[in-house]
């Protein structure tokens, strides 16, 4: 009711060239601030969201352009897709590939795990210790060392004695 009332009071002295502010045609709020300040969706007439706020809040026209809604953008068609080639087959490259022939026949070799490597290590230390045990072999005789006394082949060793038994026990114990 009183907000028709203003609505149609506001609308009219926008008609006429009057000012808003003051309700009065004054030369500080003119036609030429009013439109370069404030752009209305109809020439003349104040939108109701407009005047609600201008009412409420009391603004300036001033201060209700910067809560005003800004143009509708500019309509940019969308961007051409470019042109490719057309899809060939592989049947010109065909004379590029390798014959089967010329290549061998590929052989998957497994990874090694944590275990096959362990193995493989063993193995290789015990195949390199065994050369060089086996080369030792060659070289060794034992009928001409001279700390050796008696028959090498008849040692007989002996483990966890007394610390008080002597050698002249053992001989007596063992002949």
């Amino acid at each position: 009711s009183s907000r028709v009332l203003w609505t149609l009071a506001v609308t009219q002295l926008r008609v006429l060239g009057g000012c808003v502010q003051c309700d009065f045609g004054c030369d500080f709020h003119s036609k030429s601030v009013k439109m370069a300040t404030h752009v209305p969706s109809v020439p003349g007439v104040l939108d109701p969201l407009t005047l609600e706020m201008m009412t409420k809040y009391k603004l300036t026209p001033q201060i209700m352009q910067l809560f005003r809604a800004r143009s509708p953008l500019r309509y940019i068609p969308p961007p051409k897709k470019p042109k490719f080639d057309p899809l060939n087959g592989l049947a010109q490259f065909v004379r590029e590939f390798e014959e089967p022939e010329d290549k061998p026949p590929f052989v998957y070799k497994a990874p090694e795990t944590k275990d096959s490597r362990r193995e493989r290590i063993a193995r290789e230390v015990r195949e390199a210790h065994e050369q060089v045990v086996a080369e030792v072999m060659k070289d060794w005789d034992p009928t001409k060392d001279d700390k050796v006394v008696g028959d090498p082949f008849k040692t007989l060793f002996v483990a966890r004695l007394n610390y008080e038994t002597t050698e002249a026990k053992l001989r007596r114990h063992a002949s």
